[in-house]
């Protein structure tokens, strides 16, 4: 058995030499070009639109696959994945750099042209970076994360990873092996406001996020993140910021 598996991984280096061998290395987007596009959008570089852009070009994306859609399609989800851990890195929260991530590849058309993925590819890039002047004030950062229990910590995680689902306080409690009511009683000893109130923050604070950078419906958007209505979502959002979700739109578009 252990012969097998050591001639299969032979086989299997020979095969990378071999691929090597073939490729064109001029074709290929270099290392240092992903670095400096890092560091543009770290250090917020009002170059960084330009050149991703410039990287973007199906023609240096490697080689990931012979057919040229599947290629487009691969390529652009690589590069919406390299960005989304940069801007991580750059300050935005992890859970709404992710959620713009998500957010745009579900719009991700396999049947896209080369042009219609690089305008994909430039509104995400856009939404990134109008999300680096957003105060986080209501939005909770890893780095303030840090100062609650580990037990408030994970339970905070669970909710911006399922924050598309229905989240309740027995779900995260039974995820924890901790009963509901020591939960509760922790979690808003620790962070000042109830673990359901939390959760629709959250919740209105990413509904924000679509409604300014998506062409999502209030009913979309509302059956997205697993409010039971759209009237409903209506009320918590009105209750939340003071504002209808229509409201909030012109208030924001005007300024």
């Amino acid at each position: 058995m252990a012969s097998d598996s050591k001639d299969n991984f032979s086989f299997d280096i020979l095969n990378i030499h071999d691929f090597l061998q073939s490729k064109d290395p001029h074709r290929d987007l270099t290392y240092d070009d992903e670095q400096v596009l890092k560091s543009y959008i770290v250090n917020n570089d009002p170059r960084t639109l330009e050149f991703a852009m410039s990287l973007f070009n199906v023609d240096r994306m490697g080689e990931m696959s012979k057919d040229p859609q599947k290629q487009l399609i691969m390529g652009s989800i690589a590069s919406i994945t390299l960005n989304t851990r940069s801007f991580v890195r750059a300050g935005i929260p992890w859970s709404v750099a992710f959620a713009i991530s998500d957010m745009y590849l579900q719009q991700l058309d396999f049947n896209f042209t080369k042009e219609q993925a690089a305008e994909w590819y430039y509104q995400s890039l856009s939404t990134f970076l109008s999300m680096r002047n957003v105060s986080p004030s209501d939005l909770m950062e890893e780095t303030s994360i840090s100062k609650f229990s580990k037990l408030v910590t994970s339970a905070i995680n669970y909710i911006y990873k399922n924050l598309y689902s229905n989240i309740t306080l027995k779900d995260v409690a039974t995820s924890l092996y901790v009963t509901p009511d020591y939960l509760s009683h922790l979690f808003r000893t620790e962070t000042g406001v109830t673990f359901s109130r939390f959760v629709r923050k959250q919740k209105i604070e990413m509904a924000k996020i679509m409604l300014m950078n998506s062409a999502s419906s209030l009913a979309e958007i509302s059956n997205s993140l697993s409010f039971c209505s759209q009237s409903y979502f209506t009320k918590v959002f009105h209750e939340e910021t003071g504002y209808t979700p229509n409201e909030y739109i012109e208030l924001s578009k005007n300024g």
